[in-house]
């Protein structure tokens, strides 16, 4: 199957330079789970060759497992409780300007503090955000932020960023992004959601998941925060 993935992927670039290839499909591209049976039916598709989606190969044998007991302790530790995520986070000035932000953004791989979006007085540079050029500087690049204000996950593979549901739930194990309904009192840190994160970051699949979320949902970030 490798072989023949290879020559489908080789020749779906080359079209890309002669067909018009939509944005989802230059997506699906571009993130394809190499040496599955569903990335060689996917690569029929877009060489618009269904025939060969009928007989597909034998996939090679998945290395996912490999990372399955990964060691994943690169996260910060953070509190159980969300009230005590806020309490530490609202006195805490930003690392880069070193005052208060308005939106506050953690750092789930070292904890430094830093100013959401490019404010005059706060930003990475003229194009991205101090959350994108603290990730560049943290960690290569990719990285991933809890929005306690927010009660989200920022997630961030330069220079493009994405917004998923924070770790913390409610009693009903629901999130409640923007915090918009009243149910603090009840937030707990979600542990499922928590090693979720920690297999994402570990597994370097941050750019990827941004692609298939945005792709997913229609929603985009178009400035890098």
């Amino acid at each position: 199957l490798k072989k023949q993935t290879d020559f489908l992927i080789f020749a779906a670039w080359l079209a890309t330079a002669i067909w018009r290839f939509s944005p989802q499909e230059r997506n699906r591209l571009a993130y394809l789970e190499i040496g599955t049976a569903e990335s060689f039916t996917q690569l029929s598709h877009l060489l618009r060759l269904p025939g060969l989606a009928v007989e597909v190969p034998e996939a090679l044998p998945s290395t996912e497992g490999e990372l399955e007991d990964a060691t994943v302790d690169s996260f910060i530790a953070v509190p159980e409780v969300y009230l005590d995520l806020l309490k530490d986070v609202r006195k805490r000035p930003c690392s880069k300007c070193q005052r208060l932000p308005d939106e506050p953004a953690m750092c789930l791989l070292c904890g430094a503090i830093v100013c959401v979006g490019r404010r005059e007085d706060c930003r990475g540079s003229d194009t991205e955000g101090q959350c994108t050029t603290h990730a560049r500087e943290c960690t290569a690049g990719q990285s991933l932020f809890l929005l306690p204000y927010m009660a989200q996950v920022l997630a961030v593979s330069a220079p493009d960023c994405c917004l998923w549901d924070c770790p913390y739930v409610d009693k009903n194990g629901e999130p409640n992004p923007r915090l918009k309904r009243p149910c603090l009192m009840n937030f707990r840190l979600d542990a499922r959601r928590w090693d979720n994160l920690r297999q994402i970051f570990v597994k370097s699949a941050v750019r990827r998941e941004i692609f298939l979320y945005n792709e997913k949902t229609g929603q985009y970030i178009p400035e890098a925060l």
